[in-house]
């Protein structure tokens, strides 16, 4: 299945990011090397959780992380 060709993908390119380094990303060239689950948490938890798997990442040396985000459309609130 081709994630990103489903309504449910959303995608963006932060400024300095080459289209050809996210379409490789897009393609699986990169291996995973950590990842964040974000869903069902309130936004503290979920920055603070970030904060910390980010200072992780960065300390490990990881080149590719996965984050996973829900864009709150089942939140009250």
């Amino acid at each position: 299945i081709k994630v990103w060709l489903t309504s449910e993908y959303i995608e963006g390119r932060a400024p300095g990011v080459s289209k050809k380094l996210l379409r490789e990303l897009r393609e699986g060239k990169f291996s995973v090397q950590r990842t964040l689950n974000l869903r069902g948490l309130f936004v503290e938890e979920a920055r603070l959780a970030f904060e910390e798997f980010m200072k992780e990442a960065i300390l490990n040396g990881d080149k590719c992380v996965l984050i996973i985000h829900g864009r709150g459309l089942a939140s009250k609130g």
